[in-house]
């Protein structure tokens, strides 16, 4: 909960990305008469600057069209007259409490509507003709050349028309009574938009009335409806502040039903504006998602056999594919984040890894690797070491790092919230869009992705399982990982950790005899890996095998795992003798039965070579 000021690194990024458009020119006003209003303008091949444009040094405008995006987040309409804001900003309210007010460079208004992701810029245009067309009806005067979005050619990479952007001056947000709102009480009525409850108080002063009555309103919808926001936050961006009495008082919301505050809703967006609705006071909630119909969706048995869904694409068979959810863990230290980066790497460029073929190279799935626990640095330093040994030849649109230090505040919105699911969502669909292609998410690891989360408690655990069910019944694909523990011999917490997972993983530290030899370890990482679940039937699959990777080169080797005495074995089959010469050469020693040298000669002949991979 904070306010946020002009002149501020946070706000001016804020206030971008609240204003995304077109971001290859802007509009810049050379100079301006305030008296006769008139301005001389200029269309740059600039880049906007919305630091300097909430300064007030250079007075910026652009159009809401985005070439990379070919859509749209906000539009824009221009009403070319002076009215007084408790008037205008009331009957705007009443009429569609999605449209957001603000003064004009020349005291006029534009109107903006946002959307809460790109929509295609044709879209866009329709349902800004059909408001404008509204607006018209309601007697103002709309220039409709400046109807944004409009002009644009894709074509001659022209984003179109553009305005001159808000905050600049005195060109600020209006609340539905008509206060001018700061850039702090702006952005937070942004943010709540989608609650007119909320976002209407949002400027009220104390000389208007009702406040205490509007803010227990407000807290009822709260405390039905799930907002990311609090009755103290809201009272901090309120015109002036109610005292603590009050909110108190107003924050008392528990023995009315949700029934209620439905019957009461349009009385109380009344009591926001200076206008009545003018429609049924009982009429229930807009902001309620429709209701879904009863029942389950069913096909009989010849129609589900006859329906067409994706198939499962194996792009490592059988680490990682796509529609899949995958658990890996181990004891700290052991290599987890090391192995399954640049795993993820490997796939993501088409390249094989370890003895797993990419089924298919020319078209590798995209990934977002989400960071929780290291460092920004630390996993800067690996993707540079991977980058060396590439010759930084890549694809890096197909690999994309979310770290914990590069998030606002250097803090993710953990799991166990919906906001925090979201935001991965949200990131994975335009990783989609973008590509048209669902990435493949990883989530390194789990235990600080949870935050506030009891491990060993299955109900804990259940928001996230269903959600990744969820995730990959739309498409994408899931790894998460996890610690052991203490012991090594499972991952910790409860069962319900990996019950609706397609595949488990671990990772452990090789036994002394388990140790490649030629491999030491200043120089080399090695450890076992095993798969511990597999819903697919792969035979050989479980069978664990020793991973070696050098701490220079970042080269990948697999070997079987063998004992000591399996080894010299297997020095000796390496050297081209048969069995029989085998047995009689070392028949004084022990492990060197017939049985033996043929189990460790099927052991080494799981590949006919060791090569590597890399």
């Amino acid at each position: 909960m904070r306010e946020y000021l002009n002149n501020t690194p946070e706000t001016d990024e804020i206030f971008g990305s609240i204003f995304a458009g077109d971001d290859l020119t802007r509009g810049e006003l050379k100079s301006w008469n305030k008296e006769t209003g008139k301005k001389s303008v200029t269309h740059a091949k600039k880049k906007i600057d919305f630091s300097s444009h909430l300064r007030g040094e250079v007075i910026q405008g652009l159009s809401p069209v985005n070439q990379k995006w070919r859509g749209c987040k906000w539009m824009c309409f221009d009403i070319d007259e002076e009215i007084d804001p408790e008037i205008f900003c009331s009957k705007l309210w009443v009429y569609n409490r999605s449209l957001i007010p603000f003064k004009s460079l020349n005291g006029r208004w534009h109107v903006y509507k946002f959307f809460n992701e790109w929509i295609d810029v044709n879209e866009a245009k329709k349902t800004a003709k059909k408001i404008e067309k509204d607006l018209i009806a309601l007697g103002y005067e709309v220039d409709t050349s400046h109807t944004l979005p409009t002009g644009w050619s894709f074509d001659r990479k022209s984003s179109g028309s553009w305005i001159f952007l808000p905050y600049a001056d005195e060109n600020v947000c209006y609340s539905p009574k008509g206060n001018p709102l700061n850039i702090s009480q702006f952005i937070y009525r942004y943010r709540v938009r989608n609650h007119p409850l909320i976002a209407g108080l949002v400027g009220m002063n104390e000389k208007q009335g009702g406040r205490p009555k509007a803010m227990f309103n407000a807290c009822l919808y709260m405390h039905h409806y799930e907002v990311d926001t609090s009755p103290e936050e809201l009272n901090l961006h309120l015109g002036k502040q109610l005292s603590e009495k009050d909110l108190e008082n107003a924050k008392g919301v528990e023995e009315y039903s949700k029934d209620y505050l439905n019957r009461n809703y349009n009385n109380y967006l009344s009591e926001l504006c200076n206008d009545e609705f003018p429609f049924d006071k009982n009429e229930k909630l807009e902001e309620e998602k429709p209701k879904r119909k009863k029942g389950l969706t069913t096909f009989n048995f010849q129609d589900f056999t006859a329906r067409s869904y994706p198939s499962t694409k194996y792009y490592l068979y059988p680490f990682m594919s796509s529609e899949s959810v995958s658990l890996g863990w181990s004891l700290p230290g052991v290599g987890k984040t090391l192995f399954t980066f640049d795993a993820c790497y490997h796939c993501s460029q088409g390249k094989n890894f370890l003895d797993w073929n990419h089924s298919c190279p020319d078209d590798p799935p995209p990934f977002l690797y989400v960071e929780f626990e290291m460092s920004s640095k630390q996993l800067q330093n690996r993707a540079l070491e991977i980058a060396e040994r590439e010759n930084f030849k890549y694809k890096p649109e197909n690999f994309r790092i979310a770290t914990l230090g590069d998030q606002p505040h250097g803090q993710y919105r953990m799991l166990t919230t919906k906001e925090g699911r979201e935001d991965i969502e949200v990131t994975a669909k335009e990783i989609l869009e973008e590509t048209g292609k669902h990435p493949i998410i990883v989530i390194d690891n789990i235990r600080f992705a949870m935050g506030d989360f009891d491990e060993k408690e299955g109900k804990d655990w259940i928001p996230f399982v269903l959600w990744c069910a969820q995730m990959r019944s739309q498409g994408y694909s899931i790894i998460y990982l996890h610690h052991a523990t203490n012991t090594g011999e499972k991952f910790s917490g409860s069962g319900y950790g990996n019950s609706n997972v397609n595949l488990e993983f671990a990772l452990r530290i090789p036994k002394d005899d388990e140790m490649h030899p030629d491999y030491d370890i200043d120089n080399y990482t090695q450890f076992v890996f095993q798969f511990k679940k597999m819903r697919e039937n792969v035979v050989g699959a479980l069978t664990p095998f020793l991973v070696v990777t050098c701490k220079k080169t970042h080269k990948w080797f697999k070997f079987p795992i063998l004992s000591k005495t399996e080894r010299a074995v297997a020095k000796e089959l390496s050297l081209g003798k048969k069995v029989d010469q085998i047995i009689s050469e070392n028949k004084d020693k022990d492990g060197f039965s017939r049985a033996n040298v043929f189990r460790v000669k099927k052991k080494i002949g799981i590949k006919d070579e060791l090569s590597e991979h890399y």
